[in-house]
């Protein structure tokens, strides 16, 4: 019988504030990228088209190419971009934007073989009871527990504790050669089964096989299984994959938590006949599954702590960034009032706020005028916050040698449209608040108008303002601004998407209709109509969760 292939290599994909998941490398070349025809996809902006390339060698190695992506491929945190293709070893780092992937090159074959044989020397089944059945040597047994207990018990590092697990194994059965430990993967996506350690005390060239009859038969029936002489199986004479192995004897049994569910497989094999497994050898692993399954289950539930923990560090650092970019007070200036509120969908977001400085024009008083910036980066999450991050310096740099809001919106089109972002754009407001002449002057990029409520308290878009198309889009487009005049009492709302797109639970939007009432029925005073429209949103939504950023600004003159 032909043997098996080789566990399939796989890439652990992870993303700050995404779940974890897992991918088979399978055929020859895999090609990583954000276009939907390559085999991995990575659906950001920051990421090429196709971005990076795995090749598979001669020898079932895999070589890492970066396909002159715009935002480089690092390797273990090297750029590798003009170097070629890269030789890949197991656990290796690959990041690609804001994706890092590991690299498992699991070099652990799996025989698929049928039914297990009737000639298995002994097997225990597990499911039948919570019982483990009692060592034929309990003095032994006792001796082995203490001595994986002391071996697991000074580490909760998952690859320690399965390196010093084997270590001792290996102590206590001095007839094994080699051993692996397999854990159990409740992902959907990639194999059932991760080979994620294994261990050889006499060094061969030959692969460490694997039958997919005794993983079955142990992970999905809870089975133990003793074999004393494996060549003489009839099922696996024409195995040529086993009988390059070397294997004559072995035993395997389930690791199992504290629920009894089996989380992964314990292996140890030989290739000295003269010392078979025996029952009792059986018997003696059984004994010793309770403080194994303890140690692994711990160790694992420690990874995944401390991954949420870095995942919550490095999340909470990016929010700090981001709001040390927005205005933490609104401006004060004489005769009016102002008032914001800003709030994300996830962790960072794509919204953007402020009131820069802007160049003087020749004649104008120092202060008489002030800027008021409001902008969306397409998409949420970290992709958006680092647009988000440029656009603020953006802003800040054009605003400093140009005092025409339309020309502005211009300059800020053309650095966004080089940057050559793909699928990024942004919509964007820009006003220009007289103090001294009461006039707003206003530019648009396909943002939506800001909402105007007269002291009489007729609600009005601000029409006429001519929308370009939003930053980034069209190379080249201009931006006419539109002028219009604040009296006593008028009331200014800039507003983004995340305030018309609220939902309620049944997926019903609060919208421009809902917005533009709560705006006519609230309180004369920006800093108090502010929070009305707030809690205006919140009673709509019903606590339906917030889907995308939310940011709006209020100011107008005092009566």
């Amino acid at each position: 019988m032909a043997g098996g292939p080789f566990a399939t290599p796989t890439l652990r994909i992870q993303r700050i504030g995404l779940a974890e998941r897992l991918v088979e490398l399978r055929g020859d070349r895999f090609l990583i990228g954000r276009s939907t025809e390559c085999d991995l996809v990575l659906d950001e902006p920051t990421v090429s088209g196709r971005h990076a390339r795995l090749t598979r060698g001669g020898d079932d190695s895999f070589f890492l190419e970066d396909l002159e992506s715009r935002n480089n491929t690092y390797l273990d945190g090297l750029p590798i971009k003009g170097k070629g293709p890269l030789r890949l070893a197991d656990g290796q780092a690959i990041r690609i934007c804001d994706f890092f992937l590991v690299f498992n090159g699991a070099r652990v074959r799996i025989e698929d073989e049928g039914e297990l044989s009737s000639s298995i020397r002994a097997s225990i089944n597990l499911g039948a009871s919570d019982l483990t059945p009692e060592p034929a040597r309990p003095g032994e047994a006792l001796r082995g527990i203490l001595e994986v207990s002391r071996a697991v018990g000074s580490t909760l590092d998952l690859d320690e504790v399965l390196e010093k697990l084997l270590d001792a194994l290996f102590l206590i059965f001095p007839q094994a050669d080699r051993g692996f430990v397999h854990l159990t993967n409740s992902r959907p996506v990639g194999p059932d089964l991760i080979p994620l350690r294994h261990r050889v005390r006499r060094w061969t060239q030959r692969p460490y096989t694997i039958s997919r009859a005794v993983l079955e038969e142990v992970l999905d029936r809870r089975v133990a299984i003793c074999c004393a002489d494996l060549p003489n199986f009839e099922r696996f004479a024409q195995s040529e994959s086993l009988a390059l192995s070397g294997i004559r004897t072995m035993i395997c049994a389930p690791i199992l938590d504290r629920d009894r569910t089996p989380i992964g497989m314990l292996q140890l094999d030989a290739q000295d006949r003269s010392r078979p497994f025996e029952p009792a050898d059986l018997e003696l692993l059984l004994a010793l599954l309770g403080p194994i399954g303890v140690a692994v289950e711990n160790a694992r539930l420690h990874e995944e702590m401390v991954c949420r923990r870095q995942r919550d560090r490095d999340s909470q650092y990016a929010r700090e960034v981001q709001r040390a970019l927005l205005p933490e007070q609104p401006p004060s200036l004489p005769g009016y009032d102002f008032w914001h509120y800003y709030e994300t969908a996830f962790d960072v977001g794509g919204d953007y706020f402020g009131y820069p400085s802007r160049a003087a024009i020749p004649g104008e008083a120092a202060g008489r005028s002030w800027a008021i910036a409001l902008g969306d980066v397409a998409g949420k999450g970290m992709p958006a916050a680092l647009l988000m991050a440029k656009l603020s310096s953006e802003v800040q740099l054009a605003l400093a040698s140009e005092p025409d809001p339309g020309l502005v919106l211009a300059m800020l089109n053309r650095r966004i449209a080089e940057a050559d972002l793909p699928d990024s754009f942004i919509t964007f407001l820009l006003l220009i608040l007289d103090t001294e002449h009461h006039t707003l002057t206003v530019s648009g990029a396909g943002h939506q108008s800001p909402i105007l409520r007269r002291a009489d308290g007729r609600v009005e878009s601000i029409r006429g303002v001519p929308q370009g198309p939003p930053l980034g889009v069209v190379e080249g487009a201009t931006f006419a601004p539109v002028a219009v005049r604040l009296l006593p009492g008028d009331v200014v709302v800039l507003y983004t998407d995340g305030a018309t797109d609220a939902t309620d639970p049944d997926g019903r939007w609060f919208g421009c209709r809902n917005l533009a009432e709560a705006i006519a029925s609230g309180p004369s005073s920006p800093k108090e109509l502010g929070p009305h429209l707030i809690d205006r949103i919140a009673a709509f939504s019903r606590g339906a969760p917030q889907t995308d950023d939310l940011t709006l600004i209020c100011f107008g003159r005092r009566p």
